[in-house]
């Protein structure tokens, strides 16, 4: 067998049964010999790229594992364990030969390729656009983006060990948060929704498990971009599970606005709160919650010089509260 005929047997197997063969053992180190991309030329290696990944995948299927990765070198990356199961991809822990870490997301089927896409152009544009490093501390950083395996593979900055999930923080007060915490929460957000909003994008899924927060120093990262779309385009897709968090002309399939982002924003933060003051509830549920997209705030900046004004009438001049985490 020539390494073409690799390529081919692995490309056009639709499951490991018809790949393997009675011998899956035998098969796979022959396959495996052949495709591997320290063993091609370098024309060759995206190619290759994408046969192993296939081999693997279905070498551990045939083996009865359900994840699609075991440890194992994809490019320049070490792809590790698994991270997490979003609603489109799966994330895993990956190295690169330069010590890199970082978040290999891969999308579960290769249908949902375009959305990954998106992720990928709207970060680059976002990172392209920022001239300073104000606004992308509050972004991934994206290192690269390819297909493997017929799926489209996003290599992201890792968040780092200090960044928790609003879901995670949650976890740990599940009554809700003192309203002061919800204060920062709710600043550093718009902050980065006023800069996306400038650039003519909308992230289209905010939600707990995107926003990763600093409690000790009070940052920020929005993550998950494979919603987001240009402003006036419909978003494409949502995340079943939250439906509840979506406005109308998301689940209309009209075009999205920053007011859309800002409606999911104010949404997440009422649930996220323990008690939520009167003044600060009424712009949340009275403004940002109104079904009609033109009834609601459409500048995230502006909406965060009258959120700064009403947590210094609610709370005096602006003082550091600590969020106390237990350790992971």
């Amino acid at each position: 067998m020539t390494t073409q005929q690799a390529f081919k047997k692995i490309v056009e197997a639709k499951t490991a049964a018809a790949l393997f063969g009675d011998d899956k053992n035998a098969m796979f180190k022959r396959l495996a010999k052949l495709v591997h991309p320290d063993m091609v030329d370098g024309k060759m290696k995206a190619r290759a790229h994408e046969a192993f990944t296939k081999l693997n995948r279905l070498y551990a299927e045939a083996n009865g594992k359900t994840e699609p990765f075991s440890i194992m070198k994809i490019g320049s990356w070490i792809v590790k364990g698994s991270l997490a199961k979003g609603e489109i991809a799966d994330l895993y822990g990956a190295v690169s030969e330069k010590d890199d870490e970082a978040v290999f997301k891969i999308a579960r089927a290769a249908k949902d390729n375009d959305l990954m896409e998106a992720e990928a152009e709207s970060l680059k544009k976002l990172w392209r656009s920022a001239t300073t490093d104000n606004f992308k501390k509050y972004l991934p950083q994206m290192f690269e983006s390819f297909k493997a395996s017929g799926r489209r593979v996003n290599v992201l900055m890792s968040a780092g060990k200090y960044h928790r999930s609003l879901v995670d923080i949650l976890s740990q007060y599940p009554g809700g948060l003192d309203f002061r915490h919800i204060v920062w929460m709710m600043n550093r957000l718009l902050s980065v929704l006023g800069y996306i909003h400038e650039q003519g994008i909308v992230h289209g899924a905010i939600l707990p498990e995107h926003l990763l927060y600093q409690t000790e120093d009070h940052g920020l990262m929005l993550v998950d971009w494979c919603y987001s779309v240009e402003q006036g385009k419909p978003i494409r897709a949502i995340v079943k599970a939250h439906k509840s968090y979506y406005p109308p002309e998301v689940l209309k399939k009209r075009g999205a606005s920053p007011a859309t982002d800002i409606y999911m924003a104010a949404k997440v933060m009422l649930l996220a709160a323990e008690r939520v003051p009167i003044r600060f509830r009424a712009l949340l549920e009275e403004w940002c919650l109104v079904e009609s997209v033109r009834a609601r705030p459409q500048d995230a900046w502006g909406l965060q010089e009258r959120w700064e004004t009403l947590a210094k009438e609610e709370y005096g001049s602006p003082k550091y509260v600590r969020l106390e985490m237990a350790v992971h």
